[in-house]
């Protein structure tokens, strides 16, 4: 019997070799990526210090960043303007989303319409 106990563990423990569909779970999983990837940015400056909280980076990072690669002295209290705030989460890997940005999108269809239409 105490086999018998025994075989029928293993069993269980054991995993079957079908191939298990794994469609809606690598769709679940990117999507959660790209929500922890995007960031909405106001429109208004930020300073460093507030750029690096919504990144989730340290502000000694993005000054870092700041002096590299665009070539910005900057302390942390300083403001960036908005380009450099979306260069600088772009940098970071991160996707830039504005407050309204299904609108935007549509204005900017919108604008190309009238221009091909001229």
């Amino acid at each position: 019997m105490g086999k018998k106990g025994r075989q029928s563990a293993i069993s269980q423990r054991r995993g079957t070799l079908k191939r298990k569909d794994r469609s809606k779970e690598k769709a679940l999983k990117a999507e959660r990526a790209l929500e922890r990837k995007t960031v909405v940015l106001p429109d208004t400056p930020m300073t460093v210090g507030e750029l690096a909280e919504v990144l989730g980076e340290t502000p000694v990072s993005v000054i870092k960043f700041l002096m590299t690669d665009l070539g910005v002295m900057a302390a942390v209290s300083q403001s960036l303007d908005v380009p450099t705030c979306e260069a600088v989460t772009e940098g970071f890997g991160k996707v830039v989303a504005g407050e309204d940005d299904e609108l935007d999108e549509d204005d900017e269809d919108d604008d190309d319409m009238e221009e091909s239409a001229m």
